[in-house]
């Protein structure tokens, strides 16, 4: 019988491998002066507003854009996420970490194959009832120091606000999830301070799933004098995922860019595999042979 919370759990996983793979690309999109440090969608298609049961999830991941100016293919061999047991004022505690970014970027007058900056952040989750859950995320990407983020002008470390709501009932997974990143300024490359939002309405019939995903990205200043012009974007797209046995679950995302100032139309193409690493054995029943004889 499909277990909606296991699913949960493992599609929870997916947020932030997302975040690291397009968060790369968002890199060889965007010039060195301008720009988010992440992708706009990085978690669309997640319920980045709920918290899964206790255990720690492992993800692989992989996603791949082209716009008129580039072409770009990211790798992240490594994700962590784990959701602890604790709670914080009813809130379900998790630490996440995406210890390593493999980026392959190509770009005009620039073609690198490095590492780009990781992620560390805490969150905390509250399930309201009736399906509604609402998560607070405060973490940074971490610079490397890598010759690729160099080349990017996102050798820095951005910090990172995270505000998610998330229905999760009757096989519906419908999120808002809106994400604030700090700049950088110096007088060769600066970022602007960026809010992002990613929305989700996915549906689930037996182990597959599909709906609609979209997102935008909007700088929010002028980080110094040669920052030309602000960027924004909006973006659509279709998602489909699958979940195989009760442990991997599969999910392929298409997007394109509708709605494009100062910045590159691309379009993109996603896949994950998330494989729970650790999840606590539930409790055997009271009414097993094993513990009637202990009775």
């Amino acid at each position: 019988m499909f277990n909606l919370k296991r699913y949960g759990a493992a599609v929870f996983a997916r947020a932030h491998v997302a975040a690291a793979t397009l968060l790369a690309m968002a890199a060889g999109c965007a010039s060195a002066s301008a720009g988010s440090i992440q992708q706009p969608g990085l978690m669309a298609g997640l319920p980045e507003g709920w918290a899964p049961e206790p255990g720690l999830y492992g993800v692989m991941a992989l996603n791949s854009g082209a716009d008129e100016k580039f072409n770009s293919t990211v790798g992240v061999p490594a994700f962590l996420n784990f959701s602890t047991p604790l709670e914080v004022a009813g809130a379900r505690v998790q630490l996440k970490t995406v210890p390593l970014v493999v980026a392959n970027v190509n770009m005009q007058g620039l073609h690198r194959i490095g590492t780009y900056n990781s992620y560390v952040g805490t969150w905390f989750s509250w399930f309201l009832g009736h399906g509604f859950n609402v998560a607070i995320g405060e973490g940074a990407w971490i610079s490397t120091g890598s010759p690729l983020t160099r080349a990017l002008g996102t050798d820095f470390t951005a910090f990172q606000q995270n505000l998610a709501i998330t229905y999760l009932r009757d096989n519906w997974n419908i999120t808002l999830n809106s994400f604030y990143a700090t700049g950088h300024t110096n007088p060769f490359a600066s970022s602007p301070q960026t809010l992002n939002f990613d929305l989700t309405a996915i549906k689930r019939d037996g182990r597959a799933e599909w709906g609609f995903i979209a997102f935008s990205e909007v700088d929010l200043d002028k980080p110094a004098v040669g920052y030309m012009n602000r960027q924004s974007s909006v973006a659509i797209g279709a998602l489909y995922g699958y979940l195989i046995g009760n442990q991997i679950s599969a999910q392929i995302k298409l997007s394109h860019t509708f709605y494009a100032k100062n910045t590159a139309r691309d379009t993109r193409l996603g896949i994950q595999f998330i494989i729970p690493i650790y999840t606590p054995a539930a409790p055997a029943p009271s009414n097993t042979a094993e513990a009637l004889a202990a009775r």
